[in-house]
C-alpha cells in the first residue's frame, strides 16, 4: 500500500447534475479530491486508462503508487464510499481517523448508518434536524 496515504479522484462533467450533487456532497463532508473533467479532450488518455464512460466515476487510490483500491460509478454518499474502501482494505480499527474528512455524521443521504468506526453518534434529535436542513 505504499505510504498508506489515500487520495480521491472523481471523473465527471461540469454539465452533469449527478456530478454536481456528488461534488457538493464531497465538499460538504470535507473530502479532498481531484476533479477530472472527462469532457475535456486533454483528459481523454486518463479516462481511457481507467475505462471512464459514465459519470460520476469515483476512485480511491494510493498517493504514492497510483494504484486504484476501489472505484464506484454513479452517485454514492462520500461516507458510504469511504466504507467501501475500508471493507476492501479489511480495515476496522475503532480509532480510525479520516485524513481529508472534517465531518462524519451518523447518517448519509443513501441511508448509511455511519462511517463504520464503531463510535456512537451522540448527536441529539434537535441537532440532527437542524443539520438535515443544511446537508446536500
Amino acid at each position: 500500500m505504499g505510504n498508506g496515504k489515500i487520495t480521491y479522484r472523481m471523473f465527471g462533467s461540469s454539465d452533469c447534475p449527478t456530478c454536481k450533487k456528488m461534488r457538493k456532497a464531497m465538499d460538504f463532508y470535507g473530502f479532498y479530491y481531484e476533479f477530472i473533467d472527462a469532457d475535456d479532450d486533454s483528459n481523454e488518455e486518463l479516462c481511457s486508462k481507467f475505462g471512464v464512460e459514465t459519470y460520476p466515476h469515483l476512485q480511491a487510490l494510493s498517493e504514492e503508487t497510483g494504484e486504484v483500491y476501489v472505484q464506484y460509478i454513479g452517485y454514492i454518499s462520500p461516507i458510504a464510499f469511504f466504507n467501501l474502501l475500508c471493507e476492501k482494505m479489511n480495515y476496522d480499527d475503532p480509532n480510525l481517523t479520516i485524513r481529508g474528512v472534517s465531518q462524519v455524521y451518523g447518517t448519509s443521504s443513501k441511508g448509511s448508518t455511519g462511517c463504520g468506526c464503531g463510535k456512537k453518534n451522540t448527536e441529539t434529535e434537535a441537532q440532527r434536524s437542524a443539520r438535515k436542513g443544511s446537508e446536500p
